[in-house]
């Protein structure tokens, strides 16, 4: 009877071995990123931001839109989980297909234009003026279906504060570009 409980007892430690190698084989396997997928997830999306439209009627506001734009590419590219198309690819892409600016209010002509860009979702913003305070709207485009998955409007009294308020804005973009990416994961059965 010894030798015999000693065999089963043997036997039951090889199986519970086997069982622990082979579940830490299948925890190891399944946390591991599929090898394509990450990659794809890892890349930073790439959008285009197209050059803030001038709305207050006035050509000497024209370097305060334009560093808007430039503060939103600016977050962009330092989150590091975007890149931004650059100003010349967009402006020859506009320019080739005869669109202007202020005709691109039409999301389909924006998601053409983020397609040809390869682009894989857009920022359009505006900045007006209204008595003594300042509006500016900034809107996120989703290239492949279309739709915007974004808009923001902030509105300020003093000029000052348009800068880090078109900041705070981007952040919040970079948050809505940035929630999609998560890893798949391979999950296969010995």
């Amino acid at each position: 009877g010894g030798i015999s409980q000693t065999m089963n007892t043997t036997l039951r430690r090889r199986t519970l071995y086997r069982s622990i190698i082979f579940l830490t084989f299948i925890i190891c396997f399944l946390s591991t990123p599929c090898s394509a997928e990450s990659q794809d997830s890892a890349k930073p999306y790439l959008v285009a931001v197209v050059d803030f439209e001038n709305e207050t009627g006035s050509p000497a506001n024209v370097p305060l839109v334009k560093a808007m734009t430039d503060s939103v590419i600016t977050g962009f590219v330092k989150s590091g989980a975007i890149r931004v198309v650059e100003r010349s690819r967009i402006a020859k892409i506009l320019e080739e297909q005869k669109f202007v600016l202020s005709g691109l209010i039409d999301t389909a002509q924006l998601a053409n234009v983020g397609k040809l860009l390869a682009a894989e979702h857009i920022v359009v913003g505006s900045l007006s003026r209204m008595d003594t305070s300042w509006t500016a709207s900034m809107r996120l485009l989703e290239v492949k279906t279309g739709r915007i998955l974004l808009a923001e409007m902030f509105q300020v009294e003093d000029q000052a504060h348009i800068l880090p308020k078109t900041r705070d804005t981007a952040e919040t973009f970079i948050k809505k570009i940035s929630v999609g990416k998560k890893e798949n994961y391979l999950i296969t059965f010995i």
